[in-house]
């Protein structure tokens, strides 16, 4: 029904197979492709910072292509930033006492700490990577994380965190 058709008060739902709770990702390796970034502002209110939500999405599997692998990505990790730009094989950024992922965010003028409004720019885009994804429960359910990022930077002596919880 188009909303040109309705008249007086309309119902809209969801399909009933909707209800059960989408299954998790199966622990394993996967190859990851960043689409880009949506930015919030995290929930700890004594530390205030910013969870980058980055878009992975799961390329060149045979059944999970297209699935996204939800991380939050927060601004203060700079070991987990490191990490997840050697993933995507780039360079992290530094400058004078902080650390950041490739290129930057643009703030809307009208909202500038809007953060859901920043949009990324930058070489993160479209790149890929691979991260293992492993399962934990978390508030007495069974959710999944990124246990680690794979470094895919040319010449990397680094050391890379092997148990990201």
């Amino acid at each position: 029904m188009t909303a040109s058709q309705a008249s007086g008060p309309v119902m809209l739902g969801a399909p009933k197979d909707s209800l059960e709770p989408k299954p998790l990702i199966p622990e394993g390796r996967y190859t990851v492709r960043c689409d880009g970034f949506k930015p919030k502002a995290s929930k700890n209110e004594e530390n205030p910072s910013v969870n980058l939500n980055p878009i992975l999405k799961i390329i060149n599997h045979p059944t999970l292509n297209g699935e996204q692998v939800y991380i939050p990505l927060n601004q203060n990790a700079g070991f987990i930033l490191k990490d997840f730009s050697h993933m995507l094989g780039m360079d992290h950024q530094e400058a004078e006492d902080t650390v950041s992922i490739p290129g930057h965010f643009m703030t809307n003028p009208q909202s500038p700490k809007d953060y859901s409004q920043y949009r990324y720019q930058g070489p993160c885009l479209g790149q890929t990577g691979d991260l293992l994804v492993a399962h934990k429960e978390y508030k007495n359910k069974p959710s999944y994380y990124v246990k680690a990022y794979f470094c895919r930077k040319p010449g990397c002596t680094d050391k890379h965190s092997t148990e990201l919880t």
